[in-house]
């Protein structure tokens, strides 16, 4: 079942070892850091009742990061953002995903997996906005 499936990725995923910052073979995804669940745990926490944002988001945090490496100033960008502390850079992340989900062709999220809907609906500078609230708790 989904439930099963999602608890045994969260545990293989979690494991030390099995890939911070690394791209794992698991239909491609992005292994999770112990960061990254943190943040998604925290996004479920406070999702509103009947909505997915929490789960757009969570979609958004998994594939953000190669996709901000494509901006020259961004191309050291840990490929998992949810590993950026510094409250500032984040900031930074956010305004040029702004500035990026504003083109109208998409920008940088042109033909990624972050179809329209993600960065059309602004989901990808609420993500990082969401994850700034995170870090700053």
């Amino acid at each position: 079942s989904g439930a099963l499936q999602l608890f045994c990725w969260r545990f293989y995923s979690s494991v030390p070892g099995n890939g911070e910052q690394q791209w794992g073979t698991m239909k491609g995804h992005l292994m999770k850091s112990k960061e990254m669940l943190a943040f998604e745990d925290w996004l479920y926490a406070h999702n509103t009742p009947g909505s997915n944002k929490a789960g757009s988001y969570a979609t958004v945090i998994e594939h953000i990061g190669p996709i901000l490496r494509k901006l020259p100033q961004f191309a050291d960008l840990p490929v998992d953002i949810c590993t950026i502390d510094d409250v500032a850079k984040l900031r930074a992340v956010r305004a040029a995903v702004l500035a990026e989900q504003k083109k109208p062709d998409g920008g940088i999220f042109a033909g990624t997996v972050l179809t329209e809907g993600y960065w059309a609906n602004n989901f990808c500078s609420a993500t990082v906005s969401n994850l700034i609230k995170f870090k700053s708790r």
